[in-house]
């Protein structure tokens, strides 16, 4: 998590979020590299609401077998937003606004 207005994490009204996960390189060690699907859920101790944003300039449509759940950020308190990460979001990096 990253505050991207120089204020600290729990008072910033943008942040960036990086969801890593293992990567491997395609055969023969040539691009594009490939990174396994990420899920989870990412809880916030702040107060005030967020919206979660994928940061992908076009994602591919998923298959059609696969049920593609939004990003919502969720209060789970006075203090406190739970985000959950689903599979099929094809980015690492999820901007924070409110």
């Amino acid at each position: 998590m990253t505050s991207l207005d120089g204020r600290t994490v729990a008072s910033s009204k943008r942040m960036l979020l990086t969801a890593v996960c293992p990567v491997a390189s395609s055969p023969d060690e040539k691009l594009p590299f490939l990174a396994e699907p990420i899920e989870g859920t990412d809880h916030l101790r702040r107060a005030g609401r967020l919206r979660m944003l994928p940061l992908s300039p076009r994602p591919p449509p998923p298959p059609a077998a696969t049920k593609v759940e939004p990003i919502v950020a969720v209060s789970s308190g006075n203090q406190a937003l739970t985000f959950k990460l689903v599979r099929g979001i094809p980015t690492h990096w999820f901007l924070l606004v409110p």
